[in-house]
């Protein structure tokens, strides 16, 4: 699914980018998305996904627990769903 990007989005991008510099590497060609993703997750109220290191302040679930934004990786999203083998 494909969310359209408003001002309240660009307003949390705003937040997450100035509040956790390190999210974002400049030096780096590489577009990220990163702090979209948490953005949206802010307005709608969502948890993110990811698989990324927990413990690295340039990572989305640092960034997401310094903001209060639910985030779990896999793992956590299967135990939260009750699935099982």
């Amino acid at each position: 699914m494909a969310l359209p990007i408003d001002d309240e989005i660009q307003a949390n991008v705003t937040k997450v980018v100035t509040t956790n510099p390190k999210l974002i590497d400049f030096k780096e060609v590489k577009s990220s998305g990163d702090a979209f993703l948490i953005a949206t997750a802010m307005k709608y109220g969502l948890t993110v996904i990811t698989e990324e290191n927990k413990q690295s302040n340039k990572k989305i679930p640092y960034v997401c627990k310094n903001l209060g934004v639910p985030c779990i990786n896999l793992l956590e999203l299967c135990e939260k769903q009750g699935w099982s083998m």
